[in-house]
């Protein structure tokens, strides 16, 4: 977008805000043109939860709270309030639904944090509809104490990487994946109860 039309439409914007009270203007201007700001989770947050939570990122415009529902077969459903749900397998998204564009893994119970690993995904994307071959390898980044997975598709000539932060438990604590073709990168920190 250019200097011009942002200037257009912040005009634009602020004119239509008029009986809007001038501090509620910032955050939505701020908003509009940054994105949403991700969610800060303090220490009386995180002891007033009852159940594991997820603080999720979409791209810069969506952040929420999503809360696990179940455990099923290794697979953790996290659940927002208005439905969506994030399956995720040793941290890693597997199953979207309710999004614009879900996705699944049909094998992603074979990924796993082993390096120089290398699988292939089976995977069926929505919004266009389309059956994917997702190779996949992972490696550790020594100096960034993080796991990567360098994920390409030959069918669409996409490209990317994967990174996974894990605790001294095993467990992810944070990632951030790419998980559909048309869609931002989902960033998760967890919090296990």
């Amino acid at each position: 977008m250019n200097k011009i039309s942002s200037l257009l439409i912040a005009a634009y914007f602020i004119s239509s805000c008029s009986n809007m009270p001038f501090e509620a203007i910032a955050p939505a201007v701020r908003s509009a043109f940054i994105g949403a700001e991700k969610l800060n989770i303090t220490e009386d947050f995180y002891d007033a939860q009852e159940y594991s939570f997820a603080n999720v990122r979409i791209g810069r415009n969506i952040s929420a709270i999503l809360v696990l529902e179940a455990v099923i077969d290794d697979i953790y459903v996290w659940t927002s309030s208005k439905g969506e749900k994030i399956h995720t397998f040793n941290g890693k998204i597997v199953k979207t639904i309710g999004l614009e564009r879900d996705i699944e893994l049909f094998n992603g119970f074979l990924f796993n944090f082993e390096r120089g690993h290398n699988f292939q995904y089976e995977v069926m994307v929505s919004n266009p509809s389309a059956f994917l071959e997702i190779n996949s390898e992972m490696s550790f980044d020594l100096s960034k104490k993080l796991y990567v997975e360098k994920m390409s598709s030959k069918v669409l000539s996409w490209k990317y990487q994967n990174i996974y932060k894990i605790n001294t438990d095993g467990q992810v604590v944070f990632s951030k994946q790419e998980f559909h073709p048309s869609e931002p990168a989902i960033e998760m920190e967890f919090y296990y109860k």
